[in-house]
């Protein structure tokens, strides 16, 4: 009797941890030396930030509907921006929303800074959803002419710094 407890104590386990869904999302950040500017978009799944904005601020955004993702644009726009930070040269800079899509079961979110000086460094601090998931993974890909890099940060791992030079 107890083996069998086991085993299908082992096989729910086994099934539950199969359906487990996967935290993740994606960034890309790609940097125009020419222009001053960097392009930033993140895609994260509609269900999670949905989850998230009940979670920390008590708010049901329908991430499936434009107008309501338009009405909460500030209240996303400013969780983003107080979780995905950019350090320009030892120095947070800001940026600022350039709109969204919605994908499938995805939302990116676009943005763009603007800054005078030449860079050396990009720090990223990319906290997203870690405080809905602890195995949240949260994957960054960073373009500067021809480099190419890529970094995934998680609940251990928050911050990386990009050396342009």
């Amino acid at each position: 009797m107890i083996m069998q407890f086991k085993t299908i104590s082992i096989f729910i386990i086994s099934i539950i941890l199969w359906f487990h869904p996967i935290h993740v999302s994606v960034t890309n950040l790609e940097y125009f030396q020419e222009k001053n500017e960097i392009e930033l978009s993140t895609k994260v799944f509609r269900d999670d930030l949905q989850l998230l904005f009940v979670h920390l601020y008590e708010l049901n955004i329908d991430f499936e509907n434009e107008d309501s993702i338009k009405k909460y644009q500030d209240t996303i726009n400013s969780y983003v921006a107080n979780n995905l930070k950019i350090i320009i040269n030892k120095k947070e800079s800001g940026y600022y929303f350039k709109d969204f899509k919605m994908s499938n079961e995805a939302i990116w979110l676009s943005y763009k800074l603007h800054f005078n000086d030449k860079i050396k460094s990009i720090k990223i601090e990319n906290r997203l959803l870690l405080d809905l998931y602890f195995d949240q993974k949260n994957l960054l890909i960073f373009k500067a002419g021809d480099l190419n890099d890529a970094y995934q940060f998680n609940l251990k791992n928050t911050e990386h710094i990009f050396h342009v030079e």
